[in-house]
């Protein structure tokens, strides 16, 4: 025997409840309005209350540069939580002279990666993101954990509930900038791997950045 399902049908009115769980009520909405009133009717329901928005392009690049000077205004911290990171070539220096213990694939494999390489290592994060008309420009970066970068990716701030917390660098905490270079230094055989040239750009980086 068919199940029959019964809905009440819904008011001609957009939705303007964008929180999380008003969006969800709008996808439930627009099924029971096909049903009532038409596959066309349903449809209108989410072009009018949550048109999709399609990714912008750029060709507008973020340079290592840029990228460190974020992570040193922000103190090496995640501008969401306050948890300290690290310098990424910082993680990836411990990898060359560990490969077991820090293990590290070029394409971030996660049974291959360590974890330390999504939950600190600092990653440049877009306030708005560039991919709904956020600026690429500094006022729009933060610093954050790649985690929280690869969880954020298009979605607003609002709806993950997260918030913008103010710079408060650490006298005691430079993401382990002073250890990269040192390691640099004391073990200059780790220019010679495959990941010798990614050291030695983020190495001039950090100095031409910190004289």
């Amino acid at each position: 025997m068919r199940r029959v399902v019964r809905f009440r049908l819904k008011g001609d009115h957009v939705r303007d409840d964008t929180s999380h769980n008003g969006l969800a009520r709008l996808l439930t909405e627009a099924g029971e309005n096909a049903i009532l009133r038409g596959s066309d009717e349903g449809k209108r329901a989410i072009l009018e209350g949550w048109p999709h928005s399609e990714a912008m392009r750029t060709s507008r690049c973020v340079t290592d540069y840029e990228r460190f000077r974020v992570f040193r205004a922000d103190g090496f911290r995640c501008r969401y939580t306050g948890d300290l990171l690290v310098l990424p070539a910082y993680l990836r220096a411990l990898s060359i002279l560990w490969p077991e213990v820090v293990p590290y694939h070029p394409n971030w494999k996660s049974d291959e990666t360590h974890e330390a390489y999504w939950t600190h290592t600092a990653s440049l994060e877009h306030i708005a993101p560039v991919a709904v008309g956020g600026a690429e420009a500094e006022g729009n970066w933060i610093t954050t954990s790649m985690a929280r970068n690869q969880v954020r990716s298009r979605y607003s701030l609002e709806a993950l509930g997260w918030q913008v917390q103010p710079r408060t660098p650490l006298p005691d905490w430079d993401g382990g900038v002073r250890a990269f270079l040192a390691l640099l230094d004391t073990f200059p055989s780790i220019f010679a791997s495959a990941s010798g040239a990614y050291l030695m750009r983020w190495q001039s980086i950090v100095l031409s950045t910190l004289r």
